[in-house]
């Protein structure tokens, strides 16, 4: 609400409050409440930022929050009367809470409020909450999902998500106070317990009450309860509420909250105009506040403008207006009630304040402002002509034309210079860069299109002549040659290569140019010759230095096969005479120990510290810059060992009737011979004809390398049979903990040969209800000392034990 609307508002309470006042009398009889003209509450917002102070002086509640103080969508308050002005109310917000404010009344009575939050999901009961039998009838509110009971020995709330939620007591924080025979309260509420965690909604419609259970009028005990206070919203007429709704369509009610024996059909009928988060919508309507759009500014050679209002809802009816603007215009609009519509005949100079107002046929409007500046063009910007200094100068004068109703800049576009006064039209700039420099003088004014002018300064001086480091090529018949580009320095700066050295006439394509192709290159070394002039500066020559090598292979060798112990030469392909540039090097890729090189860098070279098995070594030969060639080389280690025996036949007790057939070795090389005494040694694995008793057997590969093992032939008796006991559990899918002493509590036969077992138990959302780990005690259903309700649950057991896969399941809790 804005501050005129607001206001007017205020005035509007102020006229009723002369027809309420007379009623307050009839309250105090009916209610028990004496009402007091002057009464005053300070309440701050849990933030702190804001502090409003409530007085209801003369019956008018006046608050002193201001918009904007707590949070991005904080409001200026919200203010409005109780019945007959015997109880007031306030209602603010900010991005965590909602505030709302009770000023008289009776703190030990209750004070009921009743919510329709709307957010994603939200689920509405045409029936509100049951508080003391008040039973009043919302379905002229769509429903409501959330209704708290605040009094100072006891307050709650409950959500309605499709059912309603348990008593929360104490979760809301109201602070009561008490002045004179006046009550008066502020009670915090969470937009996350509004709308059960959602946040904020996207709007809120709330009816207030102030029950008076044991009024003391004997029409009134002990259940036809007093209502004093009603819902923020009415027709403005007397008993109707303050004068800030609009009507739905539905008669007005006979009669309102006020009065003893009232009926579940009085609760009003209208619907509130509060736009809290993004408007309140009822039966179709909905509202929106105006948004005229951010201020602009536009050229004088514009004399018109889109203008970008938002769109009323289909109730509602928008309005455009010329709040003010420059003299002798006379701006108008394509279309009053287009909020996308063109403001037309702008054809002055200056600014124009637009009002963008929506009206909700009697709902209060809250209007908005934009406003449009209209600018004139500046004068064209012009600067000197462009110039070519001294060899020794850094330092120059700039000129350019008066900006005249405009702003003039001059800019710095190429070079490092440093312009004085940027904003004078004629300045010094120094420190310019060697070669071109360029500024840049622009004319701008607002909005209106800038003009630029550009002038171009030389400063001409010795250029060198540099080439990178010296090139190293392989077998390379032609390649490019780099320098230093004279003309990014000096235009007139020319750059020639040209060659000294070389075992052939190199062809240079483009001698003039910093980066030539050059061609016709043989191995060996080039020198050749980079020269700048520069005017009348003394030439400057650098010298490119060429190598190009010739390439090399790697050979390795043929793959060897040695005995444990001999000595091994690795032979790899002899590249000293190529060129002082041209190297080699062994290193082991694989092997079953670090090998030791006599000379890793020699091309036959011993190598020791090697064991049975594999070995893979490389070979890598370069030269220069040329690409590495690596070559492999295996060198396979035998120390022949036994692989067992392959087969036994057992001898009958006391015959000689037993076979023992020897392995094969895995390493050494074929053909393999075999022996049992150490001396004839034959082809064949096999032997036979043999009694209880211990063996040597002797085995020789086609190297000469042998060696023996020894085996026991002898009657064994089989094991005995050692298969393990499994285990298993079965899980019970529900108990009652009621407390009747049948299945109150989870049971779970078997778990006690799992001492390791880990048990979790989880409620539809994911959240864990319990869990156990080790030895299992049996479950009561509760959770940190408290009963969970009957629902459905989810399992987890996992035994630790290898080969029990974790078992999951459904648990149900009825009490």
């Amino acid at each position: 609400m804005n501050t005129s609307m607001k206001m007017r508002h205020r005035n509007e309470l102020s006229r009723s409050y002369g027809r309420l006042q007379r009623l307050s009398a009839l309250l105090c009889l009916l209610g028990g409440l004496i009402w007091a003209p002057w009464m005053q509450v300070q309440a701050t917002t849990t933030a702190g930022a804001t502090v409003r102070n409530v007085n209801t002086a003369d019956g008018i509640v006046t608050l002193g929050a201001a918009p904007g103080t707590n949070g991005a969508d904080w409001e200026t308050d919200e203010e409005f009367q109780g019945f007959s002005g015997a109880v007031n109310w306030y209602l603010t917000w900010d991005d965590n809470n909602v505030y709302l404010g009770r000023i008289g009344g009776n703190n030990a009575e209750g004070s009921v409020i009743y919510l329709r939050a709307e957010y994603p999901g939200a689920v509405f009961d045409n029936r509100a909450f049951n508080y003391d039998n008040l039973q009043p009838e919302t379905s002229r509110m769509g429903g409501v999902n959330f209704a708290a009971y605040l009094k100072d020995s006891y307050h709650e709330y409950r959500t309605y998500n499709g059912a309603w939620s348990g008593a929360t007591a104490g979760t809301l924080t109201p602070a009561f106070t008490q002045q004179g025979i006046d009550a008066h309260f502020e009670v915090t509420i969470p937009w996350s317990a509004i709308t059960a965690g959602n946040g904020r909604p996207s709007n809120v419609r709330l009816a207030l009450y102030q029950i008076a259970p044991n009024a003391g009028a004997p029409a009134c005990v002990p259940n036809n309860h007093f209502v004093y206070g009603e819902s923020p919203w009415g027709t403005g007429n007397v008993g109707d509420g303050p004068s800030v709704g609009v009507n739905d369509g539905v008669p007005t009610s006979p009669r309102q909250p006020g009065g003893c024996g009232v009926g579940s059909d009085t609760l009003t009928r209208w619907w509130g105009c509060y736009p809290v988060i993004a408007g309140v919508g009822a039966n179709g309507w909905t509202a929106a506040m105006p948004l005229a759009g951010p201020d602009d500014t536009i050229c004088v050679t514009a004399t018109s403008y889109a203008l970008t209002g938002n769109q009323p809802p289909a109730s509602a009816l928008g309005t455009w207006s010329v709040l003010s603007q420059p003299p002798g215009s006379a701006a108008t609009f394509t279309n009053l009630n287009d909020p996308t519509a063109f403001v037309q005949n702008m054809s002055q100079l200056g600014t124009y304040t637009l009002v963008w107002d929506i009206n909700y046929n009697g709902c209060p409007s809250v209007p908005d402002t934009m406003r449009i500046t209209r600018i004139a063009l500046a004068a064209t910007a012009l600067t000197m002509a462009d110039t070519v200094m001294g060899c020794d100068r850094d330092t120059l004068t700039l000129h350019a034309n008066d900006p005249g109703n405009g702003q003039g800049t001059w800019t710095v576009i190429v070079g490092p210079a440093t312009v004085v006064t940027p904003n004078d039209s004629i300045t010094v700039a120094y420190d310019l860069n060697i070669g071109n420099n360029q500024f840049q003088y622009t004319i701008s004014n607002g909005y209106c299109p800038s003009t630029t002018d550009i002038v171009n300064v030389y400063l001409p001086t010795f250029v060198l002549a540099n080439v990178p480091a010296d090139l190293e090529l392989c077998e390379a018949s032609a390649t490019v040659l780099f320098a230093n580009d004279p003309g990014q320095l000096q235009a007139s700066a020319v750059g020639t290569w040209t060659q000294v050295s070389g075992p052939t006439n190199l062809i240079l394509a483009s001698p003039n140019n910093n980066t030539c192709n050059a061609s016709n290159f043989l191995v060996g070394q080039y020198a050749i010759l980079w020269t700048v002039t520069n005017y009348n500066c003394p030439v400057q020559t650098d010298t490119l230095h060429v190598v190009n090598y010739a390439g090399v292979l790697a050979d390795a060798g043929g793959d060897q096969s040695h005995c444990l112990g001999d000595p091994v030469v690795l032979q790899g392909n002899d590249i000293s005479g190529i060129g002082a540039a041209a190297s080699g090097q062994w290193s082991q890729l694989s092997g079953p120990t670090s090998a030791v090189f006599g000379n890793a860098q020699a091309y036959n070279t011993s190598v020791s510290n090697l064991v049975t098995g594999t070995y893979l070594f490389s070979w890598r030969v370069q030269n220069g810059v040329c690409p590495a060639d690596s070559d492999n080389v295996y060198i396979e280690i035998i120390d022949l060992q036994d692989n067992g025996i392959l087969n036994s036949v057992l001898p009958d007790s006391g015959e000689s009737n037993g076979t023992i057939i020897v392995a094969q070795p895995l390493t050494g090389g074929t053909p393999f011979l075999y022996s049992i005494d150490g001396l004839n040694f034959v082809g064949s694995s096999t032997f036979g004809g043999l009694s209880s008793g211990t063996y040597i057997f002797y085995i020789m590969d086609a190297n000469g390398c042998s060696d023996s093992l020894s085996f026991y032939l002898g009657y064994i008796p089989p094991p005995p049979d050692t298969t393990p006991v499994v285990y298993t559990i079965k899980v019970p899918t529900g108990f009652s903990p009621n407390a009747d002493g049948n299945n109150d509590q989870w049971e779970i036969p078997g778990i006690e040969h799992f001492p390791n077992a880990q048990i979790e138990v989880f409620n539809i959302w994911g959240g864990m209800v319990f869990r156990s780990v080790g030895v299992y005690t049996p479950w009561n259903g509760q959770r940190n000392g408290q009963d969970l309700p009957s629902a459905n649950y989810y399992f987890v057991i996992d035994l630790k034990t290898e080969g029990q896969a974790p078992q999951k399941g459904s648990l149900t809790i009825l009490r």
